[in-house]
């Protein structure tokens, strides 16, 4: 898939190679997330700077921006061995395997109008593999925060520190619901 096309782009940059230890790229991508979250959450209440990126109703602010910049540099400080697409910048293909997608802040329109449901999402991509390996997608109002590893199911942290597995329901027939 090229990502380019829809209008994501793509890093390289410097700590351990992330791609052998998917455990270890899981604890970084919460990590640049929750200080993403920390970003987008002081500037909730706070005028915001918004810019259109061409498109209607495709907007940007500078909070997106700023929590971008974060996650690309904890990531990059802390996997060496990885690429990054993020909905806000663009960067340069260096065709390493481990490719970490981001969007720092979906839900932009909402955050903007003060609604407080949005995200900060972030997924690793196996180029060699062609397959998602991992993902991380925080609720920075409430502290919620989903993670999912390839051979290790999906969880929810709650923002009270207990975690829960997630699990597909056994539903077949939805006549009625």
């Amino acid at each position: 898939m090229d990502w380019r096309m829809m209008g994501l782009y793509i890093i390289a940059p410097g700590g351990i190679q992330c791609g052998m230890n998917l455990e270890q790229a899981q604890i970084s991508a919460i990590k640049a997330a929750r200080a993403a979250g920390d970003i987008i959450r002081a500037a909730l209440d706070q005028t915001k700077k918004i810019d259109d990126k061409g498109a209607t109703n495709n907007l940007v602010t500078e909070t997106d921006r700023n929590a971008e910049r974060t996650i690309v540099e904890l990531l990059s400080r802390d996997c060496t061995d990885s690429d990054f697409m993020g909905e806000e910048g663009k960067y340069p293909d260096r065709g390493n395997r481990w490719l970490w997608v981001i969007d720092p802040l979906d839900g932009t329109t909402n955050f903007i109008k003060g609604l407080r449901w949005f995200s900060v999402s972030i997924g690793l991509w196996d180029r060699e593999k062609a397959l998602p390996v991992l993902g991380v997608v925080l609720h920075p109002t409430s502290g919620e925060l989903f993670r999912a590893s390839l051979g290790k199911g999906a969880w929810l942290d709650e923002a009270d520190g207990q975690s829960r597995r997630l699990l597909v329901s056994q539903t077949t027939d939805w006549t009625g619901c």
